[in-house]
């Protein structure tokens, strides 16, 4: 049975806004969670603001530890009564922190707190990049500056661990794995070097921009491909292993300098500029 934290046992007063006025966190690009969960309140027939409240203070549990990760929350009856709001309140408020991917919880199942993953910020991400035409090409121009800047700061900060896990990824791609290995082994890559800056925001962002570059390494890491990518990644390895930022920085640069070249010669420049709405579609599996 879940403990109910002190913070959430207190009644949801109607007509008060979410704590301290605090804005939630937009899940489209267009409206934000707060008018998306009073939409589907008003269609279930619970109370907008009640709804709102409950899920903002849900939220903050989450947030600030109440929950650990996978555990499980407190029944829907439960949470009514600390609330002091009806079970369709709390149904929508769930429904609100599942589409926020806070919560997740199957038919019939109790919810739990899902770890921290980076989806919800690639599903709002997605749109807004679709809707502003961004391209394969503009996300790499954007992965040069970031990701230099992350391999210049893991040459002075990576580990021993880090240096084998590196060098793990770097043997793990080779042109004979299926395309899906190869895949996986130069985004391992990149997440390590994440890691080893010790910032877990550079791991967040490198993780999003993964899951918007997945076509560029279905186009680049053919057998060809992967040749040019073991070799940038062995150069980076180096600088980082010797401890010379300046190199580590300039390494990774060239790597997806060269990435962006194949990337045009294979697919035409042309091609190569498309919009993401024509070549990141959501679900593309590795």
């Amino acid at each position: 049975m879940s403990i109910i934290p002190t913070r959430l046992k207190s009644t949801v007063r109607p007509g008060r806004s979410p704590a301290k006025g605090r804005r939630l966190a937009r899940l489209d690009g267009k409206g934000t969670t707060g008018q998306v969960t009073r939409v589907s309140a008003v269609a279930n027939g619970a109370s907008p603001d009640r709804v709102v409240t409950v899920v903002d203070r849900l939220t903050e549990a989450i947030v600030m530890g109440d929950f650990d990760e996978n555990r499980v929350l407190p029944s829907e009856g439960d949470l009514a009564s600390s609330f002091g709001v009806s079970r369709t309140v709390v149904r929508e408020a769930m429904r609100s922190l599942r589409a926020q991917g806070l919560v997740e919880a199957s038919k019939g199942r109790v919810a739990r707190v899902k770890p921290p993953d980076s989806q919800a910020t690639v599903a709002s991400l997605r749109l807004l990049l679709r809707r502003n035409k961004a391209s394969l090409l503009h996300l790499l121009e954007v992965r040069q500056h970031l990701e230099g800047d992350i391999a210049a700061m893991a040459a002075l900060r990576a580990n021993e661990v880090h240096l084998r896990q590196l060098e793990k990824a770097v043997n793990e791609l080779d042109a004979t794995s299926p395309l899906a290995a190869r895949v996986e082994a130069d985004m391992q890559f990149h997440r390590i070097l994440g890691e080893a800056t010790g910032n877990p925001v550079f791991v967040l962002l490198i993780e999003t921009l993964a899951e918007f570059t997945q076509e560029l390494y279905h186009r680049t890491l053919d057998p060809s491909g992967v040749e040019y990518a073991r070799a940038g990644h062995r150069a980076i390895l180096k600088a980082v292993r010797n401890r010379d930022a300046v190199k580590a920085h300039k390494a990774m640069r060239d790597h997806l300098q060269t990435a962006a070249r194949y990337l045009q010669a294979k697919s035409g420049r042309r091609e190569a500029w498309a919009d993401l709405e024509r070549v990141s579609k959501p679900g593309r599996s590795a």
